[in-house]
C-alpha cells in the first residue's frame, strides 16, 4: 500500500525534479540514488560508491543522507 504524500513531501520531490535530480532505473545497486547522481551529474557510479564507502569511515550522517534521498528523489522515466 502507498503511503500518502505530505504537502512538504511533495514540495520537496518537486524541487529535487526541478533540479533535475533522479534515481537511475538501471545500474543501480541499492535504490539507484548513487547511479542517478552519477547521470545527473556526469560522473562514474563506481566512484561515487567507493568515496561513499570510505566515508563510512568519517562521523557523519552519510546513511542518513543516503536514505533521505533515496526517499525523496523519484526515479527516472525510461
Amino acid at each position: 500500500m502507498r503511503a500518502t504524500r505530505t504537502g512538504i513531501h511533495r514540495s520537496m520531490i518537486g524541487a529535487l525534479r526541478n533540479f533535475g535530480l533522479t534515481r537511475a532505473t538501471t545500474g543501480g545497486i541499492a535504490g539507484g540514488v548513487l547511479a542517478g547522481l552519477a547521470q545527473n551529474f556526469g560522473g562514474r557510479a563506481r566512484t561515487l560508491r567507493i568515496v561513499f564507502v570510505i566515508s563510512m569511515i568519517l562521523p557523519g550522517p552519510q546513511v542518513l543522507a543516503y536514505l533521505a534521498l533515496w526517499v525523496l528523489m523519484p526515479r527516472a522515466t525510461v
